[in-house]
């Protein structure tokens, strides 16, 4: 049962220097200076939510916290959420490896390195909206995360490693804002899931027709949204944040939340889910972009008898796709359809439409 308590790291005490000279213990955080700037060198609790402060003041001095050290989380099964402060520039080497409940990440926009092999191994991590920064992504860095699904790269980041994704067998679809494209080698979504679909802007596949591993490929405007979950708790509420982007310099204009069950969970126009009672629903969220374009997200929450938040599973992004009659695929454009009836999918709605 994922009951999380929030954990606000602040300086509880500074403990004396170990003999390198240069860590200082601030409650459950070991600390390193670096040129002028805090680094997370290691973390010893055993808390499920962590928030990292921005700042540190080691006797009377503040330094920003814009690092953390490799390994320095890596292995702990404790974390399941962590939200990392807006001054942070670097995740080095390993630093959340095979930290297997880790399933809520926040990225800043201040971020701009993700090390090598630094979030492998996270088996509940289900989507990933990287931010909207020159962020560059080192080998490996999301490999064997077994149950991915969707990526969100937005348009500033910059490059990829090789087999980044490596091993993310339930990858479904991946979304990219950029007309450039990132830099990536041919290594660099190899070994994704058989089937994994790739969304770009409409109109520049060349950017990204070197893009191995993905199965297919959708030139697309409507805006892309994916859901993160900023902090769960045993009190039976989760807090949604939606990062959703539009293609083509579109600003988002609206954003609209949706239980499609309020006897088991409501959602306000906040993002924040209240578990009512027992049962499944799914949360929609719905973006509207400047174009006018919109496009939605959902999550389905499970609530058992005794209330609280049993189990919390992001469903892929809501794309509207057409079958055949006799269930084979007809694509994902309904003007290129011909005459005819088709099955209709929007994530789990699905419907029959007579095209003429």
């Amino acid at each position: 049962m994922k009951k999380l308590l929030l954990l606000i790291l602040t300086v509880l005490s500074v403990g004396s220097i170990d003999a390198k000279g240069q860590v200082y213990a601030v409650g459950d955080l070991h600390v390193i200076i670096i040129n002028e700037e805090a680094w997370i060198y290691e973390y010893v609790g055993n808390s499920a939510g962590i928030s990292i402060p921005a700042q540190l003041t080691l006797y009377g001095k503040t330094y920003n916290v814009t690092g953390i050290f490799e390994s320095a989380f890596a292995g702990n099964k404790d974390i399941q959420q962590i939200v990392f402060p807006e001054t942070l520039k670097e995740i080095h080497f390993g630093a959340f490896a095979d930290c297997e409940n880790l399933w809520i990440l926040n990225f800043p926009e201040s971020l701009t390195k993700i090390g090598e092999y630094a979030f492998t191994g996270l088996k509940h991590l289900q989507s990933l909206c990287l931010p909207n920064s020159e962020l560059e992504i080192g080998n490996y860095a999301f490999s064997n995360c077994e149950s991915l699904f969707f990526i969100l790269v937005p348009e500033k980041v910059k490059s990829f490693g090789d087999y980044v994704f490596s091993g993310c067998d339930n990858l479904l679809a991946a979304y990219f804002l950029s007309t450039s494209g990132p830099a990536y080698s041919h290594m660099s979504f190899n070994d994704i899931a058989l089937g994994t679909e790739l969304y770009y802007p409409k109109g520049y596949y060349d950017s990204y027709s070197d893009m191995w591993g993905f199965s297919y490929a959708y030139g697309r405007t409507k805006p892309a949204v994916g859901l993160n979950f900023v902090q769960a708790s045993g009190a039976g509420t989760i807090q949604l944040r939606a990062s959703a982007y539009g293609y083509f310099g579109a600003t988002i204009e609206s954003i609209e939340w949706e239980s499609r069950n309020e006897k088991v969970a409501t959602v306000d126009q906040n993002g924040r889910v209240t578990t009512v009672g027992p049962g499944i629903t799914d949360i929609f969220c719905t973006v509207t972009d400047s174009n006018g374009e919109s496009e939605s997200a959902y999550c389905t929450i499970k609530v058992p008898e005794n209330s609280g938040v049993e189990d919390v599973e992001i469903a892929e992004n809501a794309i509207v796709e057409y079958f055949t009659l006799d269930g084979l695929p007809a694509g994902v454009d309904r003007s290129i359809l011909a005459p005819g009836i088709y099955i209709r999918r929007h994530g789990r709605e699905v419907s029959k439409i007579i095209i003429k």
